[in-house]
């Protein structure tokens, strides 16, 4: 009898184990990510819903319903400067009914709080903010889920090719973009025709440095500047600042980012057009003397805001700031054009007006839990769509990523210069690599001693650029 009772017990004890291996292996299953992903239908009319003027979410993405309380999403910057993003965040909401959680970060400490987080396999904000000059770092370690289920051939011939390829690596795509941060060339038309006889702006580099002479000036004759012709940024403050300026002068001597990366992704710097690059920034600053060395130390908004207070007649800056800019200064009194080309300068090519584009993208945190992540994939498909392009480029003029976003009639009456903003989105190249934060950095430590006149620009690209191959194993 006792044995009969040890033997009900050993199998009713089995069965248990059975039933209880059963059911936590069919939740394991059921609540992975790539479970809840094959659950909806993402390719179903995946063009159709992209380009609705009205963005309805996938067919199946209820199963998210009632599964997470919020979805916490990371901002570089304060809301009150972003209001296309919570113009989209509050239609995502009423779609889906999944309230959103801004995590607002400073815009220089968004990638090191992001790390920070990553790299302790955190998944407390499911929704990334990738900026372009360390996304392919995150792709690489395994940070951010891929979302190939979110593209198909036909969605990314929505985009320009350079969009495209800035949320991809190795053949999977990893997020989606949602605006574009183009540079420009901002200009007084009013101090353009007082003092160079026209408002047409500078064709090439040496127009910008012919204007910029007549343009730096000592207005009440006591030694020091009141206007100076021309500035850029390359503060440390802004550390992609150097990288984009340089690559901004390889574009616009028409080389794309091809040319810049060897077989291995690894950029290349210490070239002749990088150094002729890097030459035209030092002359404007040693030799014509038509911009101030703080340019070494500036970021984009030092440079605006110097440009706003009328202690510039040009500048380079973002496309962003025509947003803020037209709300400060008369239209009638400044201008933007695409990039002047080389022109032959410094022995040269001819080149190309162009620019250089920051394509940012949200992607999904690989350390988040299931449900989340379903709700961030969400999100994602949002963001891309010609509504919440639209958004951005009409409430903020933001760029926007998506090609047909130009063609509508609304954003042409509403973009300031339109006609240079879809220009600047259509020929503008976009270049990312690996270690891009550490390159950053290098340039900005050896370049800026060149434009300071310390170093040769020859030199200093050529340190730069060994420290660059230092840092990878080729």
């Amino acid at each position: 009898m006792a044995q009969k009772k040890i033997f009900s017990i050993i199998c009713f004890t089995g069965l248990l184990i059975a039933f209880g291996i059963g059911i936590t292996g069919e939740t394991a299953k059921a609540v992975t990510f790539q479970n809840l992903v094959a659950k909806v239908d993402w390719q179903k009319d995946l063009v159709k819903r992209l380009t609705a003027k009205k963005w309805m979410p996938p067919e199946g993405w209820e199963i998210v319903k009632g599964k997470i309380p919020k979805l916490v999403i990371f901002n570089s910057g304060s809301m009150k400067y972003d209001p296309a993003t919570e113009v989209n965040g509050k239609i995502f909401t009423e779609r889906t009914g999944i309230e959103i959680e801004w995590i607002i970060v400073p815009d220089p400490a968004t990638l090191p709080k992001e790390i920070s987080m990553l790299t302790a396999r955190s998944g407390r904000v499911p929704v990334i903010y990738l900026k372009p000059e360390a996304s392919i770092d995150f792709y690489r370690a395994g940070w951010v889920e891929p979302v190939d289920f979110l593209w198909s051939p036909e969605s990314k011939a929505l985009y320009p090719k350079a969009v495209v390829d800035t949320s991809s690596y190795n053949g999977k795509m990893y997020g989606t973009p949602w605006f574009i941060k183009a540079t420009q060339l901002v200009y007084r038309k009013d101090l353009l025709k007082k003092y160079v006889g026209t408002t047409k702006p500078p064709q090439t580099w040496q127009e910008i440095i012919d204007y910029a002479k007549k343009l730096t000036l000592d207005l009440d004759g006591d030694g020091n500047i009141d206007i100076w012709g021309y500035l850029f940024n390359t503060g440390p403050s802004y550390p992609r600042s150097m990288k984009m300026r340089i690559n901004e002068g390889l574009f616009t001597q028409g080389l794309t980012s091809e040319d810049v990366l060897d077989e291995h992704g690894i950029p290349q710097y210490n070239t002749p057009e990088a150094i002729r690059a890097l030459q035209f920034l030092v002359d404007c600053v040693q030799k014509h003397k038509v911009a101030p060395k703080g340019c070494t130390t500036y970021a984009d908004k030092d440079t605006y805001e110097l440009f706003l207070r009328e202690k510039a007649a040009m500048m380079q800056n973002h496309t962003w700031i025509n947003f803020k800019l037209m709300k400060k200064m008369p239209k009638e009194k400044w201008g933007v054009s695409l990039m002047p080309k080389c022109g032959g300068w410094g022995g040269g090519p001819e080149g190309v007006a162009s620019t250089r584009g920051g394509v940012y993208d949200y992607a999904i945190n690989a350390y988040s839990k299931p449900y989340e992540k379903l709700a961030a994939a969400l999100w994602l498909d949002f963001v891309r769509t010609f509504e919440a392009c639209k958004n951005q480029q009409v409430v903020e003029q933001n760029q926007a990523p998506m090609s047909m976003v130009y063609d509508d009639p609304e954003v042409k009456e509403k973009t300031v210069y339109f006609d240079t903003i879809k220009k600047t989105v259509e020929v503008g190249e976009a270049i990312n690599y690996h270690q891009g934060l550490a390159i950053c950095d290098v340039l900005v430590k050896h370049c800026n001693k060149a434009i300071l006149g310390r170093v040769p620009a020859e030199k200093a690209l050529e340190k730069a650029q060994k420290e660059i191959k230092n840092m990878f194993f080729y």
